[in-house]
């Protein structure tokens, strides 16, 4: 039986009502990093394996790299089995919340330069100086791999070790044109720095845009938003 666009969109709204008063939704929720990894497949033509070597915590998170400024949610969190890396996934929400607005705002770049803005402890930081600290990747094989038109990463410095244990954290950017931007963090132990290239290559060959041709689509949206709603709380 099909479901009226009409419900889906009262269901959107009252699962939108739900998270935005249950501050603690997130961490409430029986989160899934394959129920995310269906809603990105099916609404954005994204894929989304679970990287090599990786599990899924089940969980998700609001973060920043200082407390209360440019803090995003990340809907899935995964722990290499070592316990050296985590990488938290972006939330899917703001995916499309991003892609509805334009100009310099909803670049890529430019949030990452917000991001290193809001974490670095130095002040007076010139526009200049923080591009120089976010590496583009416009050619090669990790782009083409991603399908994407750019990649952007920057090491974010933190006042304290992400749970106590993981002092450096990588922030990453994927941009295609036209399309939802992806965000993620990769936070590393001591000994997981030395691996960082691993971690991110593990990381690259688990994402790809499928669809050069992808655009937007309401219905579609609406009806894998009530059924992941379904999902994280099973």
């Amino acid at each position: 039986m099909s479901i009226s666009k009409s419900f889906l969109k009262i269901a959107f709204f009252a699962l939108f009502l739900l998270t935005a008063v249950s501050e603690g939704y997130a961490q409430k929720s029986k989160n899934s990093f394959v129920a995310y990894s269906v809603f990105v497949s099916n609404t954005l033509d994204i894929t989304w394996d679970l990287p090599e070597g990786f599990t899924d915590l089940r969980s998700s998170t609001v973060w920043g790299p200082q407390e209360g400024n440019s803090e995003k949610i990340y809907d899935a969190m995964l722990r290499s089995k070592d316990e050296h890396c985590i990488i938290l996934y972006p939330g899917v929400r703001p995916m499309f919340y991003h892609l509805q607005l334009s100009g310099e705002a909803a670049s890529p770049f430019y949030q990452l330069r917000e991001e290193l803005a809001a974490a670095s402890s130095e002040t007076g930081l010139t526009e200049a100086e923080l591009n120089s600290r976010i590496m583009a990747i416009e050619s090669g094989v990790i782009k083409d791999s991603l399908n994407a038109d750019a990649i952007y990463m920057a090491e974010l410095p933190l006042v304290k070790a992400y749970k106590g244990k993981y002092p450096y954290c990588i922030s990453i950017y994927t941009y295609k044109k036209g399309q939802p931007s992806m965000f993620f963090k990769c936070f590393l132990t001591e000994t997981g720095k030395k691996m960082e290239n691993d971690y991110l290559s593990r990381l690259f060959k688990a994402l790809k845009y499928r669809n050069d041709e992808w655009a937007y689509n309401e219905d579609t949206y609406l009806e894998e938003s009530y059924k992941l709603f379904l999902r994280v709380r099973e």
